[in-house]
């Protein structure tokens, strides 16, 4: 800890901390955090280290794939309609892609790293704490509700941030990389982090990334035979919680509602609302598959087809990057996103267990959850992807292994 806060490190531990506790508490602070390390990530280059890292930071394949997908969006705006206005805030809302170069170069030290994923644990099991509290009192706060005692996030991405928290203690708890002294404290961490999501977080998408991610890590652990033990956990666990949750069982239930529902002829629901974007989405897509519409495009082209169609429901988003990039940049959008998702798996694959475990974990997570949110293009999920699997990738934590990432 003294070597943490050492006069040495603070430049960078100071920002790196700041941006790990904003992201499960606060989508402006998380601005802000990201922004000092960025100037942290600046102020390095004055030194020959902080050059190399800098340096180091454009050989990795995270930081190409980041880059590679930002230079589409700008691409995009040679044919879009809208380039002095939504396509260049789309490009604004994108800036953490272009910065990664300097995040990873700031999380090339390990302080940095430390710093940045412990006030993400720290501030991620505050949230689980406050929100149990206030299930325990049926009192909600914040952005709570009866029945979904989410606190300073809404429940997806309070959830997805709890889920990555619980997922990374037990990547290390099967590596064998828990001290003894810390296990107690790790499994208290991890229970509370998973009761919290599957007992009084209403977040259904969330919930079922966890019990993936569960699954995923014991396969990663134990190979072939990993592959039986979590079907037959995941046997044993759903049919527990269907009848044991009673956040889950409504969850459901809500699905199951939402479908017959929008059957009916009722899009005005939560699932009702996803099919009738991305039925619109498709066909825009249909109308430019291979460029798309042009950066930025998007809600204009949805708002004129809507109108033709004498639609009701105006959105900003189709509720999935995988479609909303299609629209926008056509086929090669699609394509980036995927490269983009798959460098992260081979800067992760060059570490060594758990922390590539963990880093293959928030592939997945953020691969699964996109599928019906936005998880690449928000800002409050968006930018704690690039902060976070450039500190997850950036080198290994805890061990006294060399600090920069292998070119």
């Amino acid at each position: 800890m003294n070597q943490l806060f050492s006069r040495q490190n603070l430049p960078l531990v100071i920002p790196a901390l700041i941006a790990g506790v904003a992201i499960p508490l606060s989508t402006a602070l998380i601005n802000i955090g990201t922004g000092l390390v960025v100037l942290a990530a600046l102020a390095m280059l004055y030194t020959p280290q902080g050059r190399s890292h800098l340096v180091q930071a454009f050989r990795q394949p995270f930081v190409i794939g980041c880059l590679a997908l930002y230079a589409m969006f700008v691409l995009g705006m040679l044919w879009t309609a809208e380039p002095a206005t939504a396509g260049v805030h789309m490009l604004g809302k994108m800036r953490p892609y272009l910065l990664a170069p300097l995040i990873f170069a700031a999380c090339s030290t390990r302080a940095a790293r430390q710093a940045l994923l412990g006030g993400f644990t720290a501030a991620a099991l505050l949230s689980a704490v406050v929100s149990i509290a206030s299930g325990l009192a049926q009192h909600p706060v914040m952005k709570g509700m009866p029945g979904d005692y989410t606190v300073f996030q809404t429940h997806t991405y309070h959830n997805t941030f709890l889920a990555l928290v619980a997922c990374g203690i037990l990547a290390f708890w099967l590596a064998g990389r828990i001290p003894p002294a810390w296990r107690k404290v790790s499994a208290l961490v991890f229970v509370v982090c998973v009761v919290d999501i599957l007992f009084f977080v209403s977040g259904r998408t969330a919930q079922g990334i966890l019990l993936l991610l569960l699954a995923a890590l014991v396969v990663m652990w134990q190979g072939r035979r990993g592959v039986i033990f979590a079907l037959a956990g995941l046997a044993i666990a759903l049919p527990a919680l269907y009848f044991g949750s009673n956040v889950i069982r409504k969850g459901i239930e809500r699905v199951q509602v939402d479908v017959s529902q929008y059957q009916q002829g009722n899009a005005e629901t939560s699932v009702g609302l996803r099919f009738y974007f991305w039925q619109h989405a498709v066909i825009l897509i249909k109308q430019a598959p291979w460029l798309g519409h042009g950066t930025g495009s998007y809600e204009k082209q949805y708002r004129e087809l809507t109108q033709q169609y004498k639609g009701e429901f105006a959105r900003a988003n189709p509720h999935s990057d995988y479609l909303w990039l299609w629209a926008e940049l056509g086929i090669g959008g699609v394509l980036l996103l995927l490269f983009m998702q798959g460098t992260l798996a081979v800067q992760a694959y060059r570490l060594p267990a758990p922390e590539r475990w963990v880093g293959w974990t928030l592939c997945l997570c953020y691969a699964s959850s996109t599928v019906a949110n936005s998880f690449f293009t928000d800002n409050v999920t968006g930018t704690p992807y690039v902060l976070l699997g450039c500190a997850l990738t950036a080198g290994r934590w805890l061990s006294r292994e060399p600090e920069a990432a292998k070119a």
